[in-house]
């Protein structure tokens, strides 16, 4: 559908990085292309990538499109052109056309803080577990938190306004420690 105009397909996320659980994570994917999609081209792509049409071998699928200039330029708020999810529970697709980007959580935040102390890549249940022992409470409680949701243990739901304080904490950390 697409044809020329993708420049890669890329996955990412804990399939590459160590954290994958079959029956808890999902499989990332960003495709990169090199100009915006019209609103029939979004619609065509969300339907040959839904759940029915596309049976996902994990919990589901998250797939974003972006163009190659802003995947050339990461921002903390990347512009996305389309964004697919089928993970039960959670399935949607959103048209980025005119959406402020995707903000990071918790866990990606202790990936980030630990690539910015290390240099190392790691998965954002591996990033959290070493945030962990670098924290002092509640934000320990948090990231534990986090940690308990992504692995499917019963967990406090967590709180937006004390995950928005962390991550723009751990952002100005990792201003000083890159």
């Amino acid at each position: 559908m697409l044809g020329r105009r993708v420049v890669g397909v890329y996955a990412h996320g804990s399939l590459l990085l160590g954290g994958y659980l079959p029956t808890r994570s999902d499989i990332d994917a960003l495709v990169v292309v090199e100009d915006p999609l019209a609103p029939d081209e979004q619609a065509d792509l969300a339907s040959r990538l839904s759940a029915d049409a596309l049976p996902c071998p994990a919990v589901g699928l998250e797939l974003s499109v972006v163009l190659r200039s802003v995947a050339a330029a990461p921002t903390a708020r990347p512009a996305f052109e389309l964004h697919v999810t089928t993970v039960p529970g959670d399935r949607k697709v959103v048209d980025g056309h005119g959406h402020p980007g995707d903000l990071d959580l918790v866990l990606n935040a202790c990936r980030a803080w630990r690539c910015a102390v290390d240099g190392a890549l790691v998965s954002n249940v591996d990033g959290g577990r070493w945030a962990e022992t670098r924290l002092d409470e509640p934000e320990r409680t948090l990231v534990r938190d986090a940690l308990a949701l992504q692995s499917g243990e019963q967990a406090a739901p967590l709180d937006p306004d004390a995950v928005r304080t962390f991550a723009g904490r751990l952002r100005d950390v990792i201003r000083i420690e890159a």
